[in-house]
């Protein structure tokens, strides 16, 4: 049913850069992490090793393209060869592109089929990792029971006609930003002033803002050191992304400034109607009064005064978003073995390490409910209410 092809590395990117595009188009649930440019750019800038791309097409039609690396892993003091999404740091979420008509289910079982049979790459496992729920990819793998388990989640803020984006978020929260924001104002005398960076002739310069913002606490010098501008290569890559979609507009850095100093700042790409927060930063001199949150939702309102549909996605799910009450989407993780005897080998031991893994849970669960029922007042609940 399927012809399967593959290429190679930049060179292979770059030739079938009008075939991608097409597909991109007519693709089932397109992101910003699926784009031509975005897989250039990380290419380019920060992956030390190659990409295969694997197309795969139908009565002459290109119907999926899906990236995939070859990656040594260390794992029960043996190396194994995983062939993967491509990963990196900077890479929070990945997919592959499936055309909206195809059923994703057979493209993804023919690649499996190809790739257990072809002799070229040497693979032991299969691994797509950091999978949105809403992703092309998700919807050939959830039906794959046994392979696939949820790793995480994506938080997110879809608009809504009907009502204000208050009505959904954290009333408590909510109360609490502005609280902090009128506070920084009061204590400091200046007024709070949020700019959406989008126009092409504003970006370099917000950019440069941002990279300030970012290095100013614990990402710095003065901290682990892991700020974008400390890295070459980093900078690169979002210095390439700000060229490429900057012209359409679907770049923006959001900012927010106290008189003329900035406190907070975002990268941000979009995406059809979602606006992707790729990475944040604030001034922790000024931590107290939350200018990340007092941002955020500087823009979550701007957004709500458009009207087309809108979305403000997080791409991750940090902890600190628990507060707002956002939407959740499911992040999964799928793992395939190789039939080679390596390939079940490393099935095997991840799996006994899973069920060890489990057994110890098990046993400090019953552990803490033994200790707990030997303090617990008789004749009561654990909430102390009698029986």
């Amino acid at each position: 049913m399927f012809e399967i092809t593959r290429v190679r590395g930049i060179e292979g990117l770059e030739a079938i850069r009008a075939t991608w595009e097409v597909l991109y188009g007519a693709s089932l649930n397109p992101s910003f992490y699926s784009y031509w440019y975005w897989y250039e750019s990380i290419s380019r800038h920060l992956l030390d090793s190659e990409i295969d791309y694997f197309l795969l097409h139908r009565q002459q039609r290109c119907v999926a393209i899906v990236p995939l690396q070859l990656h040594a892993w260390r794992k029960g003091g043996h190396s194994w060869q995983v062939l993967r999404l491509p990963s990196h740091d900077h890479l929070e979420m990945m997919d592959a592109l499936i055309h909206r008509d195809q059923a994703p289910l057979p493209v993804f079982a023919a690649l499996h089929d190809y790739l257990l049979h072809q002799r070229e790459l040497s693979w032991d496992m299969l691994l797509f990792p950091k999978v949105r729920a809403r992703a092309g990819l998700a919807s050939a793998l959830l039906p794959q029971e046994g392979h696939v388990r949820q790793c995480g989640h994506s938080c997110y803020l879809q608009g809504n006609p009907q009502q204000p984006p208050e009505a959904t978020l954290s009333h408590k929260h909510l109360k609490n930003i502005s609280r902090l924001q009128r506070k920084l104002e009061t204590e400091h005398q200046q007024s709070l002033h949020f700019h959406h960076c989008s126009e092409p002739q504003q970006l370099e310069a917000a950019f440069a803002t941002f990279l300030q913002v970012e290095a100013s606490g614990w990402k710095g010098e003065q901290g682990e050191n892991t700020c974008i501008s400390a890295h070459p290569r980093y900078q690169a890559h979002y210095h390439h992304l700000l060229q490429c979609f900057g012209p359409s507009g679907d770049f923006a850095v959001n900012l927010l400034l106290l008189g003329e100093q900035p406190l907070a700042a975002q990268l941000c790409i979009r995406a059809g109607q979602a606006w992707h927060l790729m990475k944040i930063g604030y001034d922790e001199a000024f931590q107290a009064y939350a200018p990340g949150n007092i941002l955020l939702w500087l823009f979550i309102q701007q957004q709500a005064a458009q009207p087309q549909p809108w979305e403000v996605n997080l791409v991750t799910g940090p902890g600190w978003a628990e507060r707002w009450h956002f939407n959740e989407e499911p992040v999964y993780r799928a793992e395939f073995f190789n039939t080679t005897l390596r390939g079940r080998l490393l099935s095997t031991l991840l799996k006994g390490k899973e069920l060890l893994k489990g057994q110890i849970k098990g046993e400090r669960d019953d552990s803490i409910a033994s200790a707990t029922s030997k303090h617990q007042p008789q004749g009561r609940t654990e909430k102390g209410t009698a029986q």
